[in-house]
């Protein structure tokens, strides 16, 4: 792992300790009781720390050994598997859920305790067949996420030493033999799972976090939100911080902007805990501040969402139901109700609209008569618009402005009662 490097001339073992840092924080935040261990292999395994309950009070136990890993020596499957399946059916409880990530650069070379070296460090199916019997004792006692790295590893090997598949079903190779790196052809049979080879530091944080390369957004529900007294701002759905950035005063780990897409609310108290509070938690009303200073930057145009309530009650409000068939309410006083035209917005019902008052603001336009395919139903009090979103399709969009009264036109809408943010 120390000899292999990124194309941005990173080593492996520094990206791989980057991100084992920032899982440990995630797993520190984590609200139930979570036992780890860490263990360290190479021509033989040692266990490094074992930290019962982790938490953020002891976490940076568990750092300080992730950031003194080194790597060297042969590769022994063997070895490692083994430790952890003892280790597993030492701590394993009635409601635990066990699960090992499996890092490596390379194919298994050596086996046993000290490591047996049968032919000179290159692959052998000794190597190979003790590596397997091992692995069966982990997987009977874990799920093992296998991440290997593109320029020492195959996937389609690595797959022998995963027992995690995408619909939940194992997989059965045929036995295979590829030749690299050693002197005779070797052969792997038996059950597969989905391995995750990767080769940048944003795929291995993606496959620790989440089991694939791939990130993928949580869904939405459906939200009620009520606002209350005061000028409040009701989002639908999630927000949008994938362009914020902030370092980690634990771990180091700088988390730049693009590289934590999804995040959402989770990533705002974070920045705010680093940039703003020196490592102190975010407090309500600092998010309440932020979001209250800058929520046309928070609007998330992400094409799926839940059909939600917004009750904004009395004062001057701002409501943002995003993607989905929102209800909308603002109450009294004079109040925004937000879209993205260029968004999945759905088909939405302002429930109060109250002319010369209220406002329908879209916040990503310059012009209302950007607005593509705008036509409107007086009989319904509906505006119909399309809206290309950032997945390249094109979406059918309305707005319903109940409490508008008859006579209006697509222009006296578009004039009197549509603003622009962009």
């Amino acid at each position: 792992m120390a000899s292999y490097k990124t194309s941005t001339g990173e080593a492996y073992i520094e990206i791989a300790r980057k991100s084992l840092l920032k899982l440990a924080q995630d797993f520190a935040d984590h609200d139930g009781n979570l036992n780890v261990t860490l263990f360290a292999f190479g021509t033989t395994a040692k266990q490094v720390i074992t930290l019962n309950n982790l938490t953020e009070s002891n976490v940076d136990q568990l750092v300080a050994k992730i950031e003194g890993l080194v790597a060297g020596g042969a590769t022994n499957y063997d070895h490692v598997f083994r430790e952890a399946a003892t280790w597993f059916n030492q701590v394993s409880g009635n409601g635990y859920n066990n699960v090992t990530y499996f890092l490596t650069d390379g194919q298994p070379t050596t086996w046993g305790n000290t490591g047996m070296v049968t032919n000179r460090g290159y692959l052998t199916q000794t190597d190979v067949d003790k590596a397997l019997e091992s692995f069966a004792k982990l997987s009977a006692v874990s799920d093992v996420h296998a991440v290997g790295f593109s320029q020492g590893i195959q996937e389609r090997m690595l797959n022998f030493f995963d027992n995690t598949v995408a619909e939940g079903n194992s997989v059965q190779y045929d036995s295979f033999g590829f030749v690299t790196d050693y002197k005779s052809p070797v052969n792997y049979s038996g059950s597969a799972g989905e391995a995750q080879v990767v080769s940048t530091p944003e795929e291995l944080d993606a496959a620790l976090e989440s089991g694939t390369v791939e990130r993928v957004l949580n869904s939405v529900s459906g939200d009620t939100l009520y606002g209350g007294e005061g000028d409040n701002i009701l989002i639908g759905d999630s927000i949008n911080t994938d362009h914020l950035s902030w370092t980690n005063g634990i771990t180091g780990i700088q988390h730049t902007a693009g590289t934590h897409d999804g995040m959402g609310a989770r990533a705002l108290t974070e920045y705010i805990k680093w940039t703003e509070n020196n490592g102190s938690d975010a407090t309500q009303e600092q998010i309440g501040d932020y979001v209250r200073e800058n929520w046309v930057k928070l609007l998330d145009d992400r094409i799926d969402g839940g059909n939600d309530t917004l009750v904004g009650g009395s004062g001057n409000d701002i409501l943002f139901g995003g993607a989905g068939n929102d209800t909308l309410t603002g109450g009294e006083g004079a109040d925004q109700f937000v879209f993205l035209a260029n968004s999945n917005s759905g088909h939405d019902v302002i429930t109060d609209f109250e002319a010369g008052v209220d406002k329908v603001v879209f916040a990503d336009l310059v012009s209302p008569q950007q607005l593509e395919n705008a036509v409107w139903d007086d009989a319904n009090h509906v505006l119909s618009f399309t809206g290309v979103a950032k997945d390249g399709q094109t979406y059918q969009n309305s707005i319903t402005f109940q409490g508008l009264s008859a006579g209006e036109t697509l222009e006296s809408v578009l004039q009197n009662h549509i603003e622009t943010l962009g």
